[in-house]
Order: C-alpha cells, then structure tokens, then sequence
C-alpha cells in the first residue's frame, strides 16, 4: 500500500514538473517572438521584404543569410518583416510588379478557378500559411524534393505560382544579359473568390529584388525551366509525347515547346498476377503554352499499352508529377 501511495505521489510530481516545464517553455518562446519583433524593429526591418536562396521558416532566426542579387534559376525565398494591425482584417498576400505590370496571388486563384483542375496542382497555402505572428518565410522558387525514383513536387504553394506566373506574362522582357527590378508586396485582403470585389488593406512590407537573367536562367534543369536530367534522346518519342501532353490538356495547350525525357529506358510493367506486360511508360518534362500564351512545365509519366503483340505508337498521360508556370526563356523562343 505504502508502495502505490508513493508511485501515485511521484506521479503528480513528475505531472506538476511537465506542466511547469511547458508553461516556461511557452513563456520562453513568447518571450522569443518579442525578441525578435525588437530586434527587428532595432535593425530597422519591420515592413521590409528581404530575399534569401536558403530555405527560411515561419520565424526569423539568427544566421539567416540574404542577398542582394538573385540569379534566375535558382533557388529562392523571401523573409518578410511586419507588424500586424491590431484589429487585423483579412489574410496575407503577396504580389509582384516589374516595368508596371503586376500579377499577385489572388490573380493565380482567380485562375484556376477558371481551370479545370484535372491534371493541374491547385496552389493552396498562400502567403498567410507561412507566416507566423511578426514574419514570414515565403517560397518563391523552391528546390525539388526527391522521394524515391521521381521528383515529387505535385504540389506548389499558392504565392510560388503566382511569382512563377509573373515570370511567365514577363514574356520577352526576361532576356540572358538583362537584370530586372521585381517589386514584391505583403499585404492584408478580404478577397476569396472570383465574385467578390478586391478590398485589399494596408501593405505591411515591400522589398525590390534585383533579377539577373544569366545563360543559367535558360538552362531547362534549373528551378526554374524545372525539367530535370534528360536521359535519353529520341526524337519521335519526343513528338509523340508532345502531341500525348498537347491531345490531353486540349482545353488549354496552343504549343508545345520543349520534351526532356527523364527515364534512361522504358520502364516495363508486368500484370502482378500473371507476369503478361502491359505497357510500358517513360516520364517526361514538357514546356508548354497556352493558348493564352502563358507558359508552363509539365510533367508526368507517358504510358504505352502492349496489344500482345506489339507496343502502341501513340502515347498516353499516365502518372501526374506536377504542372507549374515558368518562363518564357525556357522554352528555347
């Protein structure tokens, strides 16, 4: 008895330990967020938008690197420093202008809206998912993620399409040799649809970041062309598989620019029960453009049934990867 009076006692004690742990840790971290927010006021960064090619979280840390000049291509992410109104209306959201023309996050929702979205990867964090109570860490160019064989980025966010997308209606203004001011925006907004009117609220922080279009920038394995490593060569493949992406996204592709074919050789798919092939695919990267003339990069795995005798010339869109604006540098034009 004396025994479980004592294991009940250090129970609570162990209990009443946690508990006090947890409410210093709370306490240390909100003591951390104020922290910050001094320190960035003290540094004068509260309403500024600065730009990083390491990868940042919601919170500002120290060490955090920035840069001055972005090479186009690269990886990129912008640390945006604010102060909240107190009564605050409305989400975070982010836009970007170059020589007068602007395209924000809002206009890529109103886009695929207008979309169907088959085949297509919906953005759906904005700028409000990262970030936190005084900052934000923002993708704007983000590195692949490699899960097993394939590069697996189905899903960008929101504020990445819609940077990627002023890239695209840039058109022939992103030239090798060139270096562009891109004026980027934080701000707060009531809109959520496409039959709401736009209420946008204050800017809570700007940053102009310096574009350098490089022979890089065109280079299709970059982040932004995103092709990937050709594997192999084949001409009349290529084609094929053009006109495979151009018949299945008919609704929206006026051309196809660009076929890198990512597989080394045909990948061969057997009945799991039988052994019989069924087909074969190879995965691939398009660039393609819309009849809008918006250009974009597909990818996905192209498929090839047998008929038991032989494979099928014609190919079809099998596996989705991803589907995402790019420049119009990309597409060799």
């Amino acid at each position: 008895m004396t025994n479980i009076k004592f294991i009940t006692l250090l129970f609570f004690v162990v209990l009443l330990s946690s508990s006090v742990s947890l409410a210093q840790d709370k306490k240390k971290q909100a003591a951390q967020k104020q922290d910050s927010v001094q320190s960035a006021a003290a540094e004068g960064k509260v309403g500024k938008i600065l730009f990083s090619q390491d990868v940042l979280k919601k919170e500002a840390s120290d060490g955090e690197t920035y840069i001055d000049e972005y090479e186009l291509g690269k990886p990129l992410y912008a640390r945006v420093f604010y102060e909240m109104p107190a009564e605050r209306k409305g989400k975070l959201s982010i836009r970007f202008t170059t020589d007068g023309q602007t395209f924000a996050e809002e206009d890529m929702r109103e886009l695929w809206q207008n979309w169907d979205s088959r085949n297509q990867n919906v953005g759906s964090a904005g700028a409000s998912y990262f970030a936190s109570s005084n900052s934000a860490g923002i993708r704007l160019v983000s590195e692949e993620k490699i899960l097993g064989r394939y590069v697996w980025v189905n899903m960008y966010s929101l504020a990445e399409e819609a940077f990627r997308m002023h890239l695209s209606r840039l058109k022939d203004k992103i030239k090798v040799g060139k270096t562009l001011t891109v004026k980027v925006e934080v701000f707060l907004t009531e809109r959520f649809g496409k039959d709401k009117k736009d209420s946008d609220g204050a800017v809570l922080a700007t940053g102009d970041l310096k574009v350098k279009v490089t022979n890089y920038s065109k280079d299709l394995t970059n982040m932004v062309c995103r092709c990937g490593e050709e594997g192999m060569k084949n001409a009349k493949l290529e084609k094929e598989i053009g006109d495979a992406l151009k018949f299945g996204y008919k609704d929206h592709c006026a051309k196809v620019h660009q076929v890198v074919i990512m597989d080394r050789d045909w990948q061969i798919v057997n009945d799991k029960r039988t052994g019989v092939v069924k087909g074969r695919f190879v995965g691939a990267s398009v660039i393609w453009e819309t009849k809008a003339g918006d250009y974009w990069v597909a990818r996905h795995n192209f498929w090839f049934p047998f008929d038991g005798t032989k494979f099928a010339d014609k190919g079809q869109l099998d596996s989705f990867i991803f589907n995402a604006p790019t420049a119009k540098l990309c597409s060799g034009k």
